[in-house]
């Protein structure tokens, strides 16, 4: 049986059914990647919220030699949220993904 899955890398079917699962308990989902400078970045989204997980991983370093503890530090309801390092001269680029869990 081949299988037509969204995921290419994904070939097991109960992960795929996990992953449609997800997609639908939480529709309000973003993610992108954003580059620090000077430790932080804000990433412009009108999808967050108050409420919104966002969850953080660092892709490549930058002028770090280990990761460094990543944390969102501010965020505004609609507009933007701010990514901040450890690492105050950290210029990773780190990859965000954001849900809106409702009323959860």
């Amino acid at each position: 049986m081949t299988l037509d899955l969204p995921y290419p890398w994904l070939e097991d079917e109960a992960l795929q059914a996990n992953f449609d699962r997800i997609k639908t308990q939480w529709p309000s989902s973003a993610s992108g990647k954003a580059t620090l400078a000077s430790g932080t970045a804000t990433v412009l989204t009108s999808r967050v919220t108050a409420a919104s997980r966002i969850f953080l991983t660092a892709q490549s370093l930058g002028t770090v030699t280990v990761p460094k503890a990543l944390a969102v530090t501010a965020r505004t309801d609609g507009v933007s949220f701010t990514i901040t390092s450890a690492d105050a001269t950290d210029t990773s680029v780190v990859a965000w993904h954001l849900v809106d869990p409702g009323g959860s």
